[in-house]
């Protein structure tokens, strides 16, 4: 009886091994698979410590990125005035001078003002130059004529407005020159405004985007 016991046991524990053994090497396979996780909304990460990155990408496949304090940082707002008190038939011209350590980037142009009924905008340009190691122009960027109306104190006289979104370059050390043309036989009166607005970045900016 004590024999028969005595190997009841023995079996009893050689089973429980090879079951212990068994959980144990499904146990770390299962370690080794990957769960899928579902992420919904928009939940916050944390990251503790340096956790190591590994970019899997093929050296003909790079990850594209872009240095957001390159293109942002440096960057001076731009704006300025041009005032027209009279013209007629000769054009009516005024122009300003880019820095020699910046480059121009213009990206609005407003023209507001009155002027007599004999008295017409046919023309109005802005002129800019840009260089590469291609070519080099400078080039007027003719812009829309705005609609002017009579206005209702003063039929005789005519009010006119207008707003350009541009995108228009000068390079360092360049002119930039405005040009307002009435093409009026007669010597009319008038008053303008026009405005530009942009950004000066820097000359070694490796982007000009904004």
């Amino acid at each position: 009886m004590n024999r028969q016991f005595r190997k009841l046991v023995v079996l009893f524990l050689l089973v429980s091994s090879i079951y212990s053994t068994a959980y144990s090497q499904d146990t770390g396979k299962k370690k080794d698979t990957p769960t899928p996780v579902s992420v919904e909304n928009t939940p916050n990460v944390n990251v503790v410590g340096t956790p190591q990155v590994i970019v899997a990408n093929a050296s003909n496949q790079p990850i594209p990125v872009t240095t957001i304090q390159s293109i942002t940082f440096g960057r001076e707002p731009f704006q300025i005035l041009f005032p027209f008190t009279a013209f007629g038939v000769n054009p009516a011209q005024v122009s300003i001078s880019v820095p020699g350590n910046r480059r121009l980037v213009l990206e609005g142009i407003t023209v507001y003002g009155t002027m007599t009924s004999v008295t017409q905008i046919q023309d109005l340009s802005v002129t800019t130059t840009v260089s590469s190691s291609i070519y080099s122009f400078a080039v007027p960027h003719r812009l829309s004529i705005p609609n002017a109306v009579p206005q209702v104190a003063t039929p005789t006289s005519l009010f006119f407005s207008a707003n350009y979104p541009v995108r228009y370059y000068a390079d360092p050390g360049t002119v930039v020159r405005l040009s307002l043309f009435a093409g009026s036989s007669a010597f009319g009166q008038g008053s303008v405004q026009v405005t530009f607005s942009g950004y000066l970045i820097p000359i070694d900016s490796p982007s000009l985007a904004p």
